[in-house]
């Protein structure tokens, strides 16, 4: 009696009496996966930084509202790193770095990360998230916020 596979339903919704095997076709012996080995089912994470909230520069201090997208094809499951460099007095300097351990899901945005900078001399910041797994394009990872943010 012939099996139930992928490659051997006609068009008439018919099983033929000597089908071929589908793995023969398609080298999938006890995978189920069909998606192809090419990388193009991964995840590609992108950055939203609208302009950053000054309410709190009495205080000498800016917030980064981030948000991290997903354009890719699959979830981003393992996390991922933003940090923030940013330029204080001509120089450059790390200011934070924080971790993402949510699930992104394809064709959404991740809940804000507030990230609260000192905004003493600060004249520009430059976020970026790296995935901790295979990413579709990496030249999609990183804003930038130019200041001055506070005029204190």
């Amino acid at each position: 009696m012939p099996t139930l596979e992928i490659t051997n339903v006609e068009d008439d919704g018919t099983i033929p009496k000597a089908p071929v095997p589908n793995f023969k076709v398609y080298n999938n012996f006890r995978s189920g996966d069909l998606a192809p080995p090419d990388g193009t089912d991964t995840p590609d994470l992108t950055l939203k930084v609208p302009e950053p909230c000054t309410l709190q520069c009495e205080q000498g201090k800016v917030v980064l509202m981030v948000h991290v997208g997903n354009e890719g094809a699959s979830p981003l499951t393992a996390g991922a790193t933003i940090t923030v460099d940013g330029v204080v007095k001509g120089q450059p300097a790390m200011l934070a770095s924080v971790e993402v351990v949510d699930v992104i899901g394809p064709g959404k945005v991740s809940a804000a990360y507030a990230i609260e900078l000192d905004a003493a001399d600060l004249e520009s910041v430059q976020v970026s998230v790296v995935a901790k797994e295979q990413e579709c394009k990496l030249g999609n990872n990183t804003a930038m916020v130019m200041g001055p943010f506070c005029n204190i």
